[in-house]
């Protein structure tokens, strides 16, 4: 993580699958995150499993920032970085 800070976020399954429980609850991480902290995460870290989805969901939202995979990011997390 090379001494990066992060704002973890989890997520209920509800029986979806982690590539049906990424879509939309991005959105819903970096909207709480701005209204947390007035600013966009720097950096987005996922499980290695989902980077391709995160990568073209982050696209998706317009955010123009890096998309990471991570190991110790659970399948049901997404890690914003704090920039």
């Amino acid at each position: 993580m090379n001494g990066k800070t992060f704002w973890r976020y989890g997520f209920m399954g509800n029986g979806k699958g982690p590539g049906e429980l990424l879509r939309g609850r991005l959105q819903e991480a970096v909207t709480d995150f701005y209204q947390k902290r007035q600013a966009l995460p720097a950096g987005i870290a996922v499980n290695p499993k989902l980077l391709g989805q995160a990568t073209q969901d982050a696209q998706g939202l317009g955010l123009k920032v890096p998309v990471e995979k991570i190991g110790g990011v659970l399948l049901n997390e997404v890690w914003l970085e704090i920039g």
